[in-house]
This record gives C-alpha cells, sequence and structure tokens, in this order.
C-alpha cells in the first residue's frame, strides 16, 4: 500500500522542455532533474521518487518498478510505450503518461516532407547534381494529387499526417485494427482489404507491441498490388527489412522513407545487418532520417507542456 504523500517528489530522467517546470509553481511537487542519468543510478534512487519522467534512453522494466517502492506515475516524453514494461505497471497499479499529442503534427510533417522528396525525386537528384550530373528526364516525378494515400494505424500521429496530406492527394484512407476509432473530415476509413487493393503511398503509424513486431514483412505485403511508396516514421521494428529490400527490387515500387530502424545504435550492428544497411543507404529509391520526425523545437516544447497538463490532472485527482 502506497503513503500518501504531501509533498511529490519527481525525477526528471532525460531532456525535457523547462516548461514542464512550472508545475512546482501550483502544485506542491519537487523536481530533481538529471537528465543524463543512467538506468543503473536510477535504479538505485528510484525508492525516493513518487514521480518518474523520461524519454526512451533506456528501458523501464521490472527491475525499475521493484526498485521504486514509492512510485505512483511514470511520465513518458513523447507518444511511444515500447521502452516502459506496461504489464508490470499495471500489475503494480502504476500510471503511465505519455505525451502524442505533443509531437504529431511534427510527425505529420516530416512524413508529408518525406513523401514529397521521394515522389519528385528531391533527395536523388540533389545528390546527382553534387556529383555534377544533371539528368532530368531520369528524375521527372510524380504528382501526389493523383495518389491514393493509406494510412496505417490512425491514432494520433496517423490523424495529423491524414490531416495534411488530404489536402493534396487524390484520396486518403485509413486503416486501424481498433473497431472504436473515428475517421476524420477527409480521410475514410476502410478495412484491410481495401487498404491493400487500393493504396499507392502507405504511410505507417502503428505502435510497437508483440503483435506489431515485424508485422510488415513479406507475406503481409504480397496483396498491395499497387504500392509504389512507403514511409515508416512508427518504429523500426514493425517493418522487416528484408521485405523492404524485395519492394525495392520491384520495378513498379518507386520510393522506401524510413525514419525509425530496427537498431538505431550503429555500434550494436552485426557484420550482416551493417551490410545491409549500407545497401538501405546508398539505394537511389531510398531516403533515410535519423528519428526526427517529431524531433522539431515546437514539439520540444509541445511534449513538455502536454505532459505537464497530464500530470497536473493526476496529481489533482490523487493527491
Amino acid at each position: 500500500m502506497k503513503e500518501e504523500v504531501k509533498v511529490w517528489n519527481i525525477l526528471v530522467a532525460d531532456h525535457l522542455h523547462p516548461t514542464l517546470l512550472q508545475l512546482q509553481d501550483s502544485l506542491p511537487v519537487v523536481f530533481d532533474v538529471k537528465p543524463e542519468i543512467t538506468s543503473e543510478e536510477t535504479l538505485r534512487i528510484a525508492a525516493k521518487y513518487q514521480g518518474i519522467i523520461l524519454r526512451s534512453k533506456f528501458r523501464f522494466g521490472r527491475e525499475l518498478f521493484e526498485a521504486a517502492v514509492n512510485l505512483n506515475f511514470l511520465g513518458r516524453g513523447g507518444a511511444g510505450l515500447d521502452g516502459i514494461d506496461l504489464d508490470v505497471a499495471r500489475e503494480k497499479n502504476i500510471e503511465v503518461i505519455n505525451a502524442p499529442e505533443g509531437n504529431a503534427n511534427a510527425v505529420a510533417e516530416h512524413t508529408l516532407g518525406m513523401l514529397l522528396s521521394l515522389i519528385h525525386n528531391l533527395h536523388k537528384a540533389s545528390l546527382e547534381v553534387m556529383d555534377f550530373k544533371w539528368l532530368r528526364e531520369e528524375n521527372r516525378g510524380v504528382e501526389l494529387k493523383d495518389l491514393v494515400v493509406g494510412i496505417l494505424g490512425y491514432g494520433n500521429m496517423g490523424k495529423a499526417f491524414g490531416e495534411v496530406v488530404k489536402l493534396l492527394s487524390k484520396e486518403t484512407i485509413a486503416y486501424d485494427v481498433d473497431p472504436s476509432v473515428r475517421a476524420n473530415g477527409g480521410v475514410r476509413l476502410v478495412d484491410f482489404e481495401t487498404l491493400k487493393k487500393r493504396v499507392e503511398v502507405l504511410s505507417v503509424h502503428i505502435p510497437l507491441n508483440e503483435e506489431n513486431r515485424f508485422l510488415l514483412d513479406s507475406r503481409y505485403f504480397s496483396g498491395f498490388k499497387k504500392l509504389k511508396f512507403l514511409i515508416n516514421t512508427a518504429r523500426g521494428k514493425v517493418l522487416d527489412l528484408d521485405a523492404a529490400e524485395l519492394l525495392l527490387k520491384n520495378e513498379e515500387f518507386r520510393g522506401l522513407g524510413l525514419d525509425v530502424l530496427p537498431i538505431e545504435d550503429f555500434n550494436r550492428l552485426g557484420s550482416d545487418q551493417k551490410i545491409q544497411y549500407e545497401r538501405l543507404f546508398h539505394h537511389p529509391k531510398v531516403l533515410v532520417t535519423p528519428h526526427i520526425a517529431g524531433w522539431s523545437i515546437q514539439s520540444f516544447e509541445g511534449i513538455s507542456r502536454a505532459l505537464s497538463l497530464k500530470i497536473k490532472n493526476y496529481i489533482l485527482q490523487n493527491g
């Protein structure tokens, strides 16, 4: 049984915008800001806190939950919860608070930017010009107004992307496994079979969980007969890179955009994985960015603002 507390001691275990600290002005909270703290150091001091806020630099698993004996809530400065053992959180009745609203627009704009770059060969053409190759016909683009865009996963990120892309595309459709999801104006929710038959552009916005781990494999893509462009700004481990390479071998497939990779710490790559990455990075149909889709100046503050509001409500209800 957790003790009632008059003052909430909260560890900020990663870099977050200072707007988060404004909670001290209106609530009985004391922040301990340690953005460089490691998982091992957190383990030693976790018992001091009723709240811990982190981003994604280390996984919050059972060992940390066991050490955080006074923990009431865990805040995630971002959207994805794959770095938190949610089963243990539920077991211990720990509230998990995230802030997907804070960077949804940044993800939407980045995804649109990747798509426009791919369909008009901007990155490829730029590299060629820098190599003194002036290739116009080889870089003739296609226009988004004649493409059917499909959104896989229609949560905060999928909806935000739908809002911007629906204005430019021929049609925008979306599929989500959750039957309670509702469409916004201008985006039509469809079943999975319709998505496979119709989409020419597929943008991935699903969370990483056990059901979705490497969900997008060769078998998954076998029914996508018209697919020309694929963009993943969700999580690297939802897309099987072997399947992505097979898509690239198809002459009808014209572009792959990746903001995320299965392994993003290049020091952890095995030799075969490094060779595969090198093939992808140098492929003329591929555009890769370093997990920055939600990484804008505005989203840095927006995430902290959204998170602080939710934490404030939680403390007021449970203080």
